[in-house]
């Protein structure tokens, strides 16, 4: 999937993205996920901005997970992260804007921003 301004929206409370498949939305959001609980396994996501995004504290469970040369955070906002065989690679490459305070340019480029994270493999 690609090409889409606002990559895969799920406002289900809980949901599976299974592939294999490989999910870019250049400029916006690979995965806007609204609920408590998203499985996500045997996916890419590139070259977009954020990664996952879960603008209500959602859990994200990750298999063979593969998020590479995005602007931003690979998984921002989650409460909590469990993953195995998860790879994160060239996330937060987004320039410095002048005035962004520290605080805001780290959080948004911190490869995964959650209150718990377990990774496996």
């Amino acid at each position: 999937m690609s090409g889409s301004p606002s990559g895969v929206f799920v406002p289900a409370s809980s949901a599976t993205i299974q592939g294999p498949g490989t999910i870019t939305s250049p400029g916006e959001t690979a995965v806007s996920f609204l609920g408590k609980k998203l499985r996500i396994n045997d996916v890419e996501i590139r070259d977009s901005d954020f990664g996952i995004f879960t603008p209500f504290g959602g859990k994200v469970e990750a298999t063979n997970l593969d998020i590479h040369d995005l602007s931003a955070s690979a998984i921002f906002n989650s409460r909590s992260v469990k993953g195995t065989n998860v790879t994160l690679t060239r996330c937060g490459l987004a320039p410095v804007l002048p005035g962004e305070s520290p605080l805001v340019q780290s959080v948004s480029r911190a490869a995964i921003q959650a209150k718990r994270v377990k990774i496996v493999g």
